[in-house]
């Protein structure tokens, strides 16, 4: 996997996730509460075929929530 590829797809699946959950948590606290749901493919428990940034993104965003 070519590293811009790797860089690419963790820049969308894991970093985007990343700030959507660090924006939404202020209003949630704000609010007393509520829940962050986060979907991953099953690539993060084992892998899928040649999807190697796929799968470890989708295994660090399991980490996150």
């Amino acid at each position: 996997v070519p590293l811009e590829t790797f860089e690419s797809t963790i820049a969308v699946n894991l970093t985007g996730t990343f700030l959507a959950i660090k924006h939404a948590l202020p209003v949630l606290v704000a609010a007393g509460g509520g829940s962050i749901v986060t979907i991953a493919s099953t690539g993060g428990l084992r892998g899928h075929g040649k999807q190697s940034e796929d799968n470890e993104a989708a295994a660090a965003m399991g980490f996150m929530a």
